[in-house]
């Protein structure tokens, strides 16, 4: 065992936040199996009503946080007391440890905070923690978070990751609750709780599963659901612009898609009212030609001018700027659609179908683009971690609360 000493104040300054619980025994700073020793004793005493009188000492190393880049323990000489009231020893327990794993619980703090930065590989290599260890602190964490959360008001929205669509459920304080690959799980881990509004993206699953279990007020995030009409009809109009592609080919006649089809989709995601002048020009030469983008393209409007109706009689001002696409100005809702394929289409039927189904329940839109905004600065943060972090990882990065 190797001795070396350091200040009173250094270490004095190292225990300070353990000052309630423990004691300096002495400036030695001993090293032994790459951990550097600092020796201290427990100084609480039984209530003064009871007894007692000192019955000897129990000796044990509890891991600390890193000090000047090496790993620490605490060598805690505990102070035992004989009850004459009981006749029994008394062992006063110590608030800030974590008697289980012997490590104190601004290790366990510190060691959460670079699981959301870190491998559980590295987090063990810097604080001396296995890794099988910190899963159970994570775990602890995470089920106590989830339970003490503040469920005023919830987020609920989904990231893509390289392990695939992770579904994201934040608090009123936006603290990550859950990370899950599964949204079934989400109605079932939010339990019976008095919650008062959930704002969600466009997900019909999960929607009709929040209202199964809970009577808050449910939201959807206007601009996701706009996303979501202008990728499914886009898709359906995929679908069906391939299968007369195919159909030419094979009778060697001229096709109507003469347009690339990222071109046609920069136009498909714009209402034409806020095309730039040589954007209309160019919708206006593909839909002379090509009358199923036309048809498609009208039944995007129609169904985004059906979610925004409430805009027209409640905060129409306050609102109006926030919105991306849309100018409600002298609102338009009945399109000149003519009676075609289109209409029948069972997908685009269904689409329709879903709004009505909303209203059933009462659900409307949320215009405040908080969701959709805090959505898109998840998930760019997540592209830009270098670690692949798990679920619960993901968790801890998006909560400011990480103390054990």
């Amino acid at each position: 065992m190797k001795k070396d000493k350091k200040t009173k104040n250094e270490l004095e300054l190292y225990i300070h936040d353990l000052k309630d619980d423990l004691e300096l025994i002495n400036d030695k700073f001993d090293t032994k199996d790459d951990y550097n020793i600092v020796n201290v004793h427990t100084i609480k005493t039984p209530d003064e009503k009871i007894k007692y009188k000192k019955n000897g000492t129990s000796s044990n190393y509890y891991k600390d946080i890193p000090w000047e880049g090496h790993k620490i323990k605490l060598h805690v000489l505990h102070q035992k007391f004989w009850s004459f009231d009981d006749n029994e020893t008394i062992k006063i327990p110590m608030d800030c440890v974590v008697p289980s794993h012997k490590i104190t619980k601004r290790l366990a703090s510190y060691s959460l905070n670079l699981l959301g930065e870190r491998s559980y590989k590295e987090t063990s290599d810097i604080t001396g923690i296995k890794s099988r260890t910190l899963e159970y602190l994570v775990n602890d964490w995470a089920l106590r978070t989830n339970l003490n959360a503040d469920v005023t008001t919830l987020y609920i929205f989904q990231i893509d990751t390289n392990k695939g669509h992770r579904y994201v459920v934040l608090d009123s304080v936006l603290n990550s609750m859950m990370v899950t690959p599964n949204k079934y799980e989400i109605p079932k881990g939010l339990g019976m709780r008095n919650i008062n509004k959930i704002i969600v993206s466009m997900d019909l699953d999960i929607i009709i599963d929040l209202i199964k279990e809970t009577e808050a007020e449910i939201a959807v995030d206007y601009f996701d659901f706009q996303d979501f009409v202008i990728k499914s009809v886009f898709k359906e109009y995929k679908r069906i612009r391939n299968l007369k592609l195919m159909k030419s080919k094979r009778r060697k006649t001229d096709s109507a898609f003469t347009t690339s089809l990222s071109d046609e989709l920069e136009l498909f995601c714009l209402p034409k009212k806020l095309m730039s002048d040589s954007q209309k020009k160019k919708f206006d030469e593909i839909t002379d030609k090509n009358k199923d983008f036309n048809d498609f393209f009208e039944i995007k409007e129609l169904l985004l001018e059906e979610a925004k109706e409430p805009l027209t009689a409640v905060n129409k001002a306050d609102i109006q700027s926030s919105l991306r696409f849309q100018v409600y100005d002298n609102v338009e809702t009945n399109f000149p659609i003519r009676p075609n394929k289109v209409c029948t289409n069972p997908s685009i039927l269904k689409l329709f179908g879903l709004q009505s189904l909303l209203r059933l329940y009462n659900i409307g839109f949320d215009y405040s683009k908080e969701l959709y905004e805090i959505k898109d600065v998840k998930q760019k943060d997540y592209n830009e971690v270098k670690e692949e972090l798990s679920d619960k990882q993901l968790m801890l990065r998006w909560n400011t609360n990480k103390t054990y």
